[in-house]
């Protein structure tokens, strides 16, 4: 998709630049010298622009290594509810004002709810390190973990 991208955005730019050769640049430089132009720019702006998004967009480790469960442990707020895992593998679940109580465990970047209350809304959480924070990515279990959007994620307070 990123090769069917760029090729896309290369003819675009390739399009346009052939119509600075006809407007200006032959007069300046020469049909020839004007069109290898175009093409070398054509070539070299989607691989800037690229190179550049790719500098600025954070970071996301989907299997960040929790050498210490104390960095989870804590209260994590996401759309209207609140998580708060307890030192003593406990939890309590808050959404739009319903409780639900439980245990939890942690195994790699699994967070799972061991016991819960009837009709827990989801039992499993994800762990990503995301622009230098945790989240707890919902509804991962057997699904595409790449797919998640901070709606979707509860953040630690």
């Amino acid at each position: 998709m990123l090769i069917l991208g760029f090729l896309f955005f290369f003819l675009i730019l390739f399009i346009l630049f052939q119509l600075w050769v006809v407007g200006f640049g032959k007069k300046k430089y020469g049909f020839k010298k004007a069109q290898f132009r175009a093409a070398i720019l054509a070539f070299l702006l989607p691989i800037f622009l690229v190179t550049i998004m790719e500098l600025i967009t954070p970071a996301i480790e989907w299997n960040p290594l929790i050498k210490n469960e104390s960095i989870i442990v804590g209260n994590w707020v996401g759309l209207n509810e609140v998580l708060e895992l307890k030192a003593d593998h406990t939890f309590t679940l808050s959404i739009n004002n319903q409780m639900y109580t439980g245990g939890w465990s942690l195994e790699d970047w699994n967070l799972t709810f061991d016991y819960h209350s009837p009709n827990t809304p989801y039992y499993y959480l994800r762990v990503i390190h995301h622009s230098d924070s945790y989240h707890l990515v919902k509804d991962t279990l057997d699904k595409d973990p790449e797919m998640w959007s901070h709606k979707n994620a509860l953040v630690k307070q």
